[in-house]
């Protein structure tokens, strides 16, 4: 990962532990746990932890790491983090609880095992933190009114050379350009904000209009995947209860064609509704590059690569009288096109088997084979 990425997660963290209080209010439950051991059947006692209980709860389940982005989320993923973050870390203490329904003292005990390993995950997390800034490591995050493309790819390690990594960035490049030539004004290229090769990512600069173009594919490609999903599992439903491989197969070979269809229509209307320029020819090309763009984000996905958009919406401040109309028409288009590509970008979930012959993800192929020339 990339270490002022990592520096940024890391400070993230910091903050969630000194708002939080998580280790605090951790054990102010187990002191209601041994003082109800101690006077079993003490309602204002029962009541008093019930309260404690909930004040955790409210506390972990309003984390903002509970949904974190996709690479910070993989970033804490890499150092353990989850298990003592929100929900996840709530969960292990309703496990500890209800392990000793009928043992108060017991639930006690499991919770301070709890709490001396978030306790050691707090200091180690701070340590890094201390050290990072006496040795003046970089903090790569967003400012007020950045943006960014970051792009997480799965790469196995034998493959991993220069000139993959070469071959994989010429392909996103070459696949993210006609975005800018129809969503952009200026045409200014997509260039590099900081690079990772120990796992591969990317974190890519372009306008907030192209960003938002590139949204509103993957939100669609999203759409016609899951539609592709459901009726590859509709396939497999009826070869288990007994209908012939023969009788399916024009509906498989309908589900296949469907990706390539439905994919052509969308680079056809993309074009249509965001192409400035008066060139009819050129809007023709355009439709048969971003169909080939369309279905590589496809195939990426497929492969489960990690795509996120980022928009940082700068804090509002007192500004000059004669600027402050501006500004505000400016934050104000911001925090749309914002909230228009988490809403593209959110999360549509759909459960698939990972080893079913008839998944999708048999309709990924190599990244330099033509979609034009597919069945």
């Amino acid at each position: 990962m990339h270490l002022g990425k990592f520096n940024s997660a890391i400070q993230t963290l910091v903050r969630e532990i000194d708002e939080g209080k998580t280790s605090q209010l951790l054990q102010d439950l187990i002191s209601k746990l041994e003082a109800i051991s101690g006077a079993p059947g003490n309602g204002e006692l029962m009541s008093s932890y019930k309260s404690s209980l909930e004040s955790l709860r409210q506390n972990l389940l309003a984390s903002r790491l509970n949904t974190p982005y996709p690479t910070l989320r993989q970033m804490l993923s890499h150092i353990g983090a989850e298990k003592f973050l929100g929900e996840k870390f709530y969960e292990r203490v309703i496990e500890a609880i209800e392990k000793n329904k009928i043992s108060p003292h017991a639930a006690a005990q499991d919770l301070k095992v709890l709490q001396g390993e978030l306790n050691n995950f707090t200091e180690s997390v701070k340590s890094i933190e201390k050290a990072f800034r006496q040795l003046g490591v970089e903090i790569l995050e967003l400012s007020g009114g950045e943006s960014e493309l970051g792009i997480s790819i799965p790469i196995e390690s034998e493959t991993k050379t220069l000139f993959d990594l070469a071959s994989i960035s010429k392909k996103w490049g070459t696949n993210l350009s006609p975005f800018v030539e129809i969503f952009s004004k200026d045409n200014e290229p997509i260039k590099i904000r900081a690079i990772s090769s120990s796992d591969w990512q990317l974190y890519l600069a372009t306008t907030n209009e192209v960003l938002l173009g590139i949204s509103l594919a993957i939100g669609q490609i999203n759409l016609i995947l899951i539609g592709l999903i459901k009726t590859r599992k509709l396939i497999g439903e009826l070869l288990n209860s007994g209908a012939s491989v023969e009788a399916i197969q024009p509906v498989k070979e309908e589900a296949d064609r469907r990706l390539k269809n439905e994919l052509e229509k969308l680079s056809g209307d993309l074009v249509d509704e965001n192409y400035r320029k008066n060139d009819s020819a050129r809007k023709n090309e355009l439709k048969v590059h971003l169909f080939q763009a369309l279905y590589f984000l496809s195939q990426q996905l497929l492969k489960k690569t990690t795509i996120e958009i980022r928009v940082q919406i700068e804090e509002k401040e007192a500004k000059e009288e004669g600027a402050e109309e501006d500004s505000n028409d400016d934050q104000n288009n911001l925090e749309k096109i914002k909230s228009q590509i988490e809403k593209n970008m959110a999360p549509m979930e759909i459960e698939y088997e990972e080893d079913d012959l008839l998944s999708l993800q048999d309709l990924a192929t190599p990244d330099d084979e033509d979609p034009k020339n597919e069945g």
